[in-house]
């Protein structure tokens, strides 16, 4: 089903993304996306669904930590590292949401690009 059709605004932001189908399944996997009519509400939608895979993505990384007897001691670290890059995530997230409550848009914009930093950071140490 496309759900895209009942909100233009989602078809029209998602065209722009990198990844159209990611956006257009993020956005969908929250009903309440498909009524809004503002670009601040689907972004505050999309920041919350970031900070909720982020939190999950701790959990996850602390379970395979917990669950795991032996691991190289490189891996471990690195996995530890991951986990204070996403908690941080976590944080520049919660300021994403306050910023955009405020309209203070170039916040925003730090704030996540801090988070894809983080985000990335983590992948290099996990393919290195």
């Amino acid at each position: 089903m496309n759900t895209t059709a009942n909100n233009p605004l989602i078809a029209s932001v998602c065209e722009k993304s990198p990844n159209k189908a990611f956006c257009n399944a993020a956005l969908e996997s929250d009903p309440v996306s498909l009524g809004q009519k503002d670009l601040t509400s689907l972004a505050i939608i999309a920041v919350n669904l970031a900070a909720k895979q982020a939190a999950e993505t701790v959990v996850q990384i602390k379970t395979l930590l917990n669950n795991t007897a032996e691991l190289d001691p490189a891996v471990e670290d690195g996995l530890w590292d991951c986990i204070d890059f996403y908690t941080d995530a976590t944080a520049q997230l919660d300021d994403s949401l306050a910023a955009l409550t405020a309209n203070a848009y170039d916040d925003v914009m730090t704030w996540i690009k801090t988070t894809i930093g983080d985000a990335e950071m983590t992948a290099s140490l996990m393919l290195a």
